[in-house]
Formats: structure tokens, C-alpha cells, sequence
């Protein structure tokens, strides 16, 4: 079976896991279970894996379901860093924020939406804080969700309450209740619950949130909705599209309006995803709009992971061989800026230059005009480099998830280099993110 063929299996399996799902009636907005993430490690996708590739994939399911289940013993103390319950606002903003995220002012700044608190007075921004230090300054329309120091007991105590009361409402043999006890459903609740003794939703009118399909998310949308049936719940898709996005299949607590940054998105998801074209709005991107040629050209892009740290050495080994001597420019190794072990990508990045080190007679020591951005694993920056005309190789992990396929993504030419590494071509430009050289385009368009 080719790689196209197998995708669309993948697909298939998907909607038939959902349908099969809500027939059960699950409540697929916050399972974890219903949430398939290609990028990462996570219980969706090994599910999805036991799936196609059968009951050799079981232990590894049961394991990451048990590490997801146990990791509420340290991951769950979240409190807000203040009170906000005489907030005024009718329009939520929920989105994720590190340290750097921050002015010297107090403002925030969205990397997805690309605005500023200070500029929009009316809206209550609840931000997910990823980092430890606290920004000393915060502008008054900001709240901050971070994880507080806890003890081992403190979070022993709360796992074992919660837990108990988790099979007590739902018995041991229920189906339920394997969709209950994973860390992201016990997150998506207590985010929400505690949104909510602050919040009047009868109040609120808006709700804008850069947009994955995670549970919290999900069930975000769905429970404000039970709330006040008028809210507007706006998604922003704002990367690049995925090789298979099934993590954003069409499920309970979707988006009133899901916006999407090309016509490519808008096709995929209706055709692949179930998704009705009514809630899918085509707006230009705010994510990539500053970004230029020279931010990607002649880097290799390291991913959030690195699963086979053998297969990246040899794959990109086997393509530098094969290259004419001074054909390409330097090449610079960038770390994931998010990566969960930055060990494993400082050490992968080591090799990778000691490997151009090995095969410098393929650099020119002189600019040419050959710009390459190289890719490493699951990923959506081959679309962005595309769109900004650059030659593109992608070394996957595996194919099967991680590659494009021009039966999903007919505005592409693949060309196989090897078994675990293509190249790509773009039919025509700004069909998978549209440009906008323009100001104020979140006012203008997202809305």
C-alpha cells in the first residue's frame, strides 16, 4: 500500500474510532482518547497506531495511557494569580504565554494572533503560563493560569481524591471511564471549572482562542455553549496545515467558526475532516505575515521530538553523498523552541554539524543561489518555506504520518529521494497560507 493509500486509511479509521465513540455517548470534546496528535507522544496517537498496526501496538498504548493517567500526581497544581470575578468584559481570550511573551509595560503579546493587550481593552485575556518566574508587571486585563510549587503528598492526596471520585461515578467495568481519567480530560475540567467561578458566560459574547483541537479546548467551547447558547466561539488554525490533521476532526466543542489561512485548508477540512463549510472562514495569516525568506533559508529545522536520532544521521548522510561538491550554502541547526528535551536536541544538533563538518566539500564557501530549509520529523514548516519559495526536504520518521501526500494536498509535487526523505513542490502560491500586506488585520478580517 503506498503512502497515499495508507493516509486515507488513517483517515478512515479516525472517523470510524469518532462515530464508534459517540455512539458510546463519550464526551469526545475533553477524552484524550479522541484527540490524535501526530507531532508527539500521546495516548490519541498510540491509540490510533494499535489501530492500523494491531495488537503489536498495545503495550506501548497501555503505557503511555498509564503515563498520562499518573502524571495528574505532579501536573495539577493551577491556580490563577489573581482574582478577577468583577471583570467586565464580554470577550474572552484564551491563549498559551511564556515569560518572553511579556513588555516591560505588563502587555502581552499573542505569537498566534499577533496583538497586543494593550490595544484591546475590551477583551479579558486568561493565559496558560508555561513558564516558572512570574512578569512582575501585568496589565489589568490579563490573568495568569500557572502551575504552583507542591508537594509530593499534597499531590498524592489530590490524585487519590480525585481519582476515587472518578470510578465511584463511574463504575470500573463502564467504557466511560477510560476517557475519564487521563490527564488532559482532568485538566480540560478543572481549567474550566475554575474559569467559571470567575466568569459570568451568560455575560460574555465572544470567546477567541488559537486553535488545536486539544481537549481543554474542546471543552472550553462546548461548556460555555451549555451556558449561554449565544456565545461565539472563534478558533484560529494558525499554523501551517499538518500532513494529516486529525486532531482537528470535527467533534463535540468545535468552534462556531474555525479560521483557516488558505483555500487548501478549507477543502481538507470539509472533504477529510467532516467539517461543515459554513464554520470554516478564509482569512490571511497573522502567525506568518513578518515572516520572510531569510527566516528559513538554509536551516535544519530540528522537531519537537527526535524519535530516531540514527535514521535523521543516515538519511541526511545518504543525501549529502549524493550531492554535487559546492552545491549548497552553510547550513545552520535550529532547536525546537518548545522541544520537551532540550538534551536530545542539543546532542542530535552536535552530530548534525560534526556530519556537514565530515562533508564540507559540499558547501560553497561562497553565497549561491541554491537557499534549501530542511526539515526533521512531523512538522507544518515545509508549507511556510514553500510559500516563501524555498527549496524543501523532509526527512520523516515515518511516512506514513509525517510526509505529504498529493492525493490530501493536491496543490503539491512530491518527489521520493529515499524512503524516509521527499521533496516538495508548490502548484501555486498562497494556496495553504494567504498574505495580507496590509495593517490592522485581525480587526479587518477575524471577526
Amino acid at each position: 500500500m503506498d503512502i497515499d493509500s495508507y493516509q486515507e486509511k488513517i483517515i478512515s479509521k479516525v472517523r470510524e474510532d469518532i462515530n464508534n465513540l459517540k455512539s458510546q455517548k463519550i464526551n469526545l470534546s475533553k477524552s484524550a482518547l479522541a484527540y490524535y496528535a501526530l507531532w508527539g507522544s500521546n495516548v490519541g496517537f498510540e491509540k490510533l497506531k494499535f489501530k492500523i498496526f494491531g495488537v503489536s501496538r498495545l503495550y506501548s498504548l497501555i503505557k503511555y495511557y498509564l503515563k498520562d493517567a499518573l502524571s495528574v500526581l505532579n501536573n495539577m497544581d493551577f491556580q490563577f494569580n489573581t482574582e478577577f470575578k468583577n471583570f467586565k468584559r464580554n470577550k474572552l481570550f484564551i491563549s498559551i504565554a511564556h515569560k518572553k511573551d511579556f513588555n516591560e509595560n505588563g502587555s502581552f503579546t499573542d505569537r498566534y494572533f499577533k496583538i497586543n493587550s494593550k490595544n484591546y481593552k475590551d477583551f479579558l485575556f486568561i493565559l496558560i503560563y508555561l513558564d516558572k518566574d512570574i512578569p512582575r508587571a501585568i496589565d489589568e486585563n490579563i490573568v495568569i493560569y500557572y502551575k504552583k510549587k507542591s508537594s509530593f503528598v499534597r499531590n498524592l492526596l489530590f490524585f487519590l481524591k480525585l481519582y476515587i471520585k472518578k470510578i465511584i461515578f463511574f463504575p470500573p467495568l463502564s467504557k466511560k471511564i477510560i476517557h475519564e481519567l487521563s490527564y488532559q480530560s482532568i485538566y480540560a475540567e478543572m481549567f474550566f471549572d475554575k474559569i467559571k467561578k470567575n466568569i459570568n458566560f451568560k455575560e460574555i459574547d465572544f470567546i477567541f482562542m488559537p486553535y488545536e483541537g486539544q481537549p481543554f479546548q474542546q471543552f472550553i467551547f462546548q461548556e460555555s455553549k451549555k451556558i449561554n447558547k449565544n456565545i461565539i466561539n472563534y478558533g484560529y488554525e494558525h499554523s501551517a496545515p499538518h500532513s494529516i490533521p486529525i486532531h482537528l476532526y470535527y467533534r463535540n466543542g468545535a468552534p462556531d467558526i474555525l479560521f483557516v489561512n488558505g483555500k487548501s485548508q478549507i477543502e481538507h477540512l470539509t472533504t477529510y475532516m467532516d467539517w461543515p463549510k459554513e464554520s470554516l472562514k478564509l482569512v490571511p495569516t497573522l502567525r506568518y505575515q513578518s515572516i520572510n525568506h531569510d527566516d528559513f533559508s538554509n536551516y535544519l529545522f530540528l522537531p519537537y521530538e527526535i524519535f530516531d536520532e540514527k535514521l535523521i544521521l543516515k538519511e541526511l548522510e545518504n543525501y549529502l553523498k549524493n550531492l554535487k561538491n559546492n552545491s549548497l550554502n552553510k547550513i545552520n541547526v535550529k532547536i525546537h523552541p518548545v522541544a520537551p528535551n532540550i538534551d536530545s536536541q542539543k546532542n542530535i544538533k552536535l552530530k548534525i554539524e560534526k556530519l556537514f563538518d565530515k562533508y564540507s566539500y559540499k558547501f560553497s564557501r561562497s553565497r549561491i543561489d541554491n537557499d534549501i530549509s530542511i526539515f526533521v520529523g512531523p512538522t507544518t514548516g515545509v508549507i511556510v518555506a514553500l510559500e516563501k519559495s524555498l527549496k524543501v526536504l523532509h526527512i520523516c520518521f515515518d511516512p506514513i504520518f509525517d510526509s505529504y501526500s498529493e492525493t490530501l494536498w493536491p496543490e503539491l509535487s512530491v518527489k521520493k529521494v529515499s524512503n524516509n526523505t521527499l521533496e516538495y513542490f508548490l502548484k501555486k502560491k498562497e494556496e495553504f497560507l494567504l498574505f495580507k500586506n496590509e495593517e490592522n488585520i485581525f480587526e479587518k478580517y477575524y471577526n
